[in-house]
C-alpha cells in the first residue's frame, strides 16, 4: 500500500489548520477547489480519506455525495455548517461522517483513524491508537 492520501474537496470551508493537522498525521494531502476538480482526483488515484465541505460549486456535498460514492469505496467525511437536516443528508447519500464547522482538529483527526481501522486502511502516523 502507498502513503496515505487525504483529498480535501472544499472551495469554502474555514478550518484553520486542516490541511497541517493532515500532513502532520502523515497524509499526503491534495486540495480540490471545487467538485469537478474532486472527482477528477478520485478519478485519477484512489484517496485514503475524502474530505468534502458541503457546498460545493458546482454540485452541493449532498449532490456529490452519491457521485463520489459510486467511484470510491475510500471514507467520506463532510465538513459543513451543521444541523439535523444537512447531517441527516450528508449520511443518507453516502457519507461516513458529518462534522458542523468549527471542527475541532483532535476529533475529526480521531474519526479519521477509526474510519481507517474500519475500513482496514494502513495506520497514519501521529498519535497511537490508544484505547484509553
Amino acid at each position: 500500500m502507498g502513503p496515505l492520501t487525504a483529498l480535501i474537496i472544499a472551495a469554502n470551508i474555514r478550518q484553520p489548520g486542516l490541511t497541517i493537522a493532515l500532513e502532520n498525521a502523515g497524509f499526503q494531502v491534495i486540495e480540490a477547489s471545487d467538485s469537478g476538480e474532486g472527482v477528477r482526483h478520485v478519478l485519477e488515484q484512489t484517496p485514503s480519506i475524502v474530505v468534502i465541505g458541503e457546498d460545493m460549486p458546482p454540485l452541493a456535498g449532498v449532490e456529490l455525495l452519491p457521485l463520489l460514492r459510486s467511484l470510491t469505496d475510500s471514507p467520506i467525511i463532510t465538513l459543513g455548517a451543521g444541523g439535523e437536516t444537512p447531517m441527516v443528508d450528508a449520511l443518507l447519500n453516502g457519507a461516513d461522517v458529518y462534522l458542523a464547522i468549527p471542527v475541532n482538529l483532535r476529533e475529526l483527526m480521531a474519526r479519521i483513524r477509526a474510519l481507517l481501522r474500519r475500513y482496514g486502511a494502513a495506520k497514519p502516523c501521529g498519535e497511537p491508537y490508544s484505547p484509553s
